[in-house]
């Protein structure tokens, strides 16, 4: 998952060609929203019993963490914290 401005692009990884391809692009008026789905994207992704690498990058969004006022709540998978 990649920002540019105020859209996401999301990616699906291609077996047969070895690479991440674009699987969508979604624009946000508000980047409250945003950040919103992005950190719930992330979740999500990261508890999914089919994920098997999370790259360190799609964790952070950009600046946002600075203006966006909530907490993180420990997420814990097979026992580790994630």
């Amino acid at each position: 998952m990649l920002r540019r401005g105020g859209k996401l692009r999301l990616e699906s990884y291609n077996d047969v060609k070895k690479r991440p391809e674009l699987w969508c692009v979604l624009g946000f008026k508000y980047w409250e929203k945003m950040v919103l789905f992005h950190d719930t994207f992330v979740v999500l992704k990261a508890t999914c019993e089919r994920t098997e690498w999370c790259d360190p990058n799609e964790l952070v969004l950009g600046e946002e963490t600075k203006l966006f006022k909530g907490y993180d709540i420990p997420v814990r998978r097979r026992g580790r914290e994630i």
